[in-house]
């Protein structure tokens, strides 16, 4: 067992020991609790890990309970634990219906998936020292969606230069080098750009689910995320799960809708489902009547 690992398997007694956990407000010791759920998943061990170097080091150790009690909360609200983006955090799915590419003229081709015929659109890459995906990877990708997912595609196009609204998007998010790799909206239209690095099949199947979702809560709740009456329940529900999966889920509530559904797409029906549900289950709750058509 390496030294993180054996941090991420006791953070949990450890803290449950620690003064400063005890010196906590309850509801905050309660979602702290919560966030470390057994079995654990990928990003309960990523705030395992960070809760065992703050336990360890020199600041915490030498302080009196209630500062002990505020670098804990300092911890709850930094979540500097996040990845970056929630594709790292769960097993990718290794089951896809069958699939027929029939290739058209002119980049233009369709994908038979499950009884559904999805054009797909490839344009000419403009610069060459981009990646740009081909249409058998689109075609896999879209045989990996499950059925409401995948009904939520209209069409697939794959752009050849990169996304023109990129520095409006950056500048709203706070990240001036933002490239869109995927887009989509109420119209079920999928658009995917050409890339400085090439995305592998991992990151465009979970990238789909993403999207999806976008398309799926615009569908039901409206475009404005941020004040539109129908994404109450989700702003609601945020501020009481408090956690993100991601960096890129913190920094727009549309975005969060996204980040959020394609990891509960992914791990709906496996071990990681559970520890997950406990982590976010204001969120899953949601998701769960969206998906049945209750919301």
């Amino acid at each position: 067992m390496t030294i993180r690992e054996q941090w991420v398997s006791t953070a949990k007694y450890e803290l449950l020991q620690s003064p400063g956990f005890a010196a906590l407000p309850a509801a905050s010791r309660d979602t702290l609790e919560r966030w470390m759920p057994e079995p654990g998943n990928e990003l309960s061990g990523f705030l395992r890990f960070e809760v065992a170097r703050l336990l360890r080091s020199d600041e915490y150790k030498n302080a009196a309970p209630p500062a002990q009690a505020q670098q804990l909360e300092q911890l709850m609200e930094a979540q500097s634990f996040r990845p970056a983006v929630a594709v790292v955090l769960a097993t990718p799915r290794s089951t896809r219906a069958p699939y027929e590419v029939v290739r058209g003229e002119d980049g233009q081709h369709t994908v038979r998936v499950s009884g559904r015929e999805v054009p797909v659109k490839l344009a000419p890459l403009q610069d060459d020292s981009l990646h740009q995906h081909t249409v058998d990877d689109v075609a896999k990708g879209l045989a990996g969606l499950p059925p409401l997912q995948l009904s939520q595609v209209t069409k697939v196009v794959v752009a050849g230069a990169p996304n023109p609204s990129d520095a409006a998007f950056g500048e709203h998010i706070g990240r001036r080098d933002f490239r869109s790799y995927m887009t989509a909206g109420a119209d079920g239209v999928v658009t995917i750009y050409p890339a400085p690095n090439a995305h592998g099949q991992r990151e465009l199947d979970a990238t789909l689910l993403h999207e999806t979702g976008h398309t799926l809560s615009h569908r039901r709740w409206g475009h404005d995320a941020t004040d539109g009456a129908k994404w109450a329940p989700w702003r609601e529900a945020i501020a009481s799960d408090r956690l993100f999966v991601s960096d890129y889920a913190a920094a727009d509530v549309g975005e969060d809708f996204a980040e959020t559904f394609a990891l509960y797409s992914q791990v709906k029906g496996t071990e990681q489902e559970a520890g997950l549900r406990q982590m976010l289950p204001e969120r899953f709750r949601l998701i769960d009547a969206l998906v049945a058509g209750e919301q």
